[in-house]
C-alpha cells in the first residue's frame, strides 16, 4: 500500500494529472471521524496515510488509535458519497 498525504487542495501531495482525474480528491472526514472497530465512528489519534481502493472505488486511510493501527474509511457527508 502506498500511503499518500492529503494536500491543501484535497488531492494527494504527490499526485499527477492521471491520478487526479482517475481517483479524485481525498475526502475530508466529517468532524475528523473514521469508522472504528465497534461499528461506529471516532476520531483517531493519527492519520498515517491514504490509499485508493480499486475494490471499493474510494479512498481509505491507515490510522492509529490507542496504539492500534488499522485501515478504515472516513465518515462522509451524503453529498460526498453521491459524488
Amino acid at each position: 500500500m502506498t500511503a499518500h498525504q492529503r494536500g491543501p487542495d484535497g488531492f494527494p501531495v504527490d499526485s499527477d494529472r492521471v491520478m487526479r482525474e482517475g481517483w479524485g480528491p481525498i475526502p475530508e472526514a466529517v468532524n475528523g471521524e473514521f469508522l472504528d472497530m465497534k461499528g461506529g465512528y471516532s476520531v483517531p489519534d493519527k492519520v498515517l496515510g491514504w490509499s485508493y481502493s480499486y475494490t471499493f472505488n474510494r479512498w481509505g486511510a491507515a490510522v492509529e488509535s490507542h496504539g492500534v493501527r488499522c485501515y478504515t474509511w472516513p465518515r462522509l457527508t451524503p453529498s460526498t458519497i453521491e459524488g
